[in-house]
């Protein structure tokens, strides 16, 4: 599928895992362009999208994603053509917790004066 196949070979035999960077547009997640080419959405289909560091993704660029997932296809218009590319994928996402070595590390309490008020704050 859109030439990415090497020339001796006719046929997929591996399922495919696609992992773009976190700093991709939303364009190229879907696909497009004046003539229209699919985009990472679409050649992961029958395989895995992969989103390392998700809160990294622009908010535009994740949005997009809702419709190919409901629908399993991506379909891209233009005034002259309206292109409809395959988009059956598994999609699968990770991030880091919050920054702290350890949930339980992630609070600590503290004596707030001699009020005896507890306070909770995040660890830094």
């Amino acid at each position: 599928m859109a030439g990415l196949l090497p020339p001796d070979t006719a046929l997929v035999a591996t399922r495919p895992f696609r992992s773009p960077h976190h700093t991709i547009s939303d364009a190229a997640l879907v696909g497009g362009g004046s003539v229209p080419r699919p985009g990472e959405i679409s050649l992961a289909h029958h395989g895995v999208l992969f989103l390392d560091e998700l809160p990294e993704f622009a908010r535009n660029v994740l949005e997009v994603l809702r419709q190919p997932l409901e629908d399993g296809r991506v379909t891209i218009s233009r005034s002259r053509m309206s292109v409809e590319y395959p988009a059956n994928f598994m999609l699968i996402c990770a991030m880091n917790p919050w920054g702290c070595v350890a949930y339980l590390q992630s609070f600590q309490t503290r004596r707030a004066g001699n009020r005896g008020e507890w306070r909770l704050r995040l660890c830094r």
